[in-house]
């Protein structure tokens, strides 16, 4: 009789265990607050950049005006990741870009791109939404991942946050399949009982 059950319990644990959904990891740098001024995408005036000022909660970096080029760190568990099938990185930045010129941002000491610059003439701060395909970079995603934008001297700014996005290759089983084997594991237990009851 155990041989006889071992079949579709083995059934039944492959479509349990199957029915897992993929893991996603986001690691916030920052607060979301729009740089504690309530700025969304678009201009800011002189007077609100100036009037930026962190909060105490606030992480180093972020909801402050800055003249020098930052590095911060993302720190995160990898656990429940597989292989990492998507990676990306958002960055909300106000003023960046003096005269033009696009800052650079680094993974690890590694160039990953520059981020759109947040001068305009006649609009001097721009607060804008930079996001980076990460995939090329996966063996920095160690659990610990240092990003760093480079600036220009005299170049005014401010980081309002920082996200980082990680998923994994584990899908969901479509529905046919699962249903189909748990099906095949509930009739065949079904039919053993039946049987060992005649």
């Amino acid at each position: 009789m155990k041989k006889a059950l071992g079949i579709p319990i083995i059934l039944f644990l492959i479509c349990v265990s199957s029915i897992v959904n993929a893991t996603t990891i986001v690691s916030l740098y920052g607060d979301k607050d729009g740089f504690g001024i309530g700025a969304l995408s678009g201009p800011i005036s002189d007077t609100d950049i100036f009037r930026i000022n962190p909060d105490p909660s606030d992480p180093p970096y972020t909801d402050r005006l800055m003249y020098d080029t930052v590095s911060w760190t993302h720190s995160y568990s990898n656990r429940g990741i597989r292989s990492i099938t998507s990676a990306s990185l958002e960055v909300f930045a106000a003023g960046l870009g003096y005269g033009g010129v696009a800052a650079p941002i680094y993974i690890n000491g590694q160039f990953i791109g520059s981020l759109t610059p947040g001068e305009d003439p006649g609009v001097t701060n721009i607060a804008r939404l930079d996001s980076f395909d990460l995939m090329p970079f996966v063996s920095y995603l160690t659990g610990s991942t240092t990003f760093t934008i480079a600036t220009i001297p005299f170049d005014g700014w401010a980081l309002d946050y920082s996200q980082l996005t990680i998923s994994d290759s584990c899908q969901p089983v479509p529905e046919p399949s699962t249903m189909l084997l748990l099906g095949s594991g509930l009739l065949g237990l079904l039919g053993l009982k039946r049987r060992f009851k005649r």
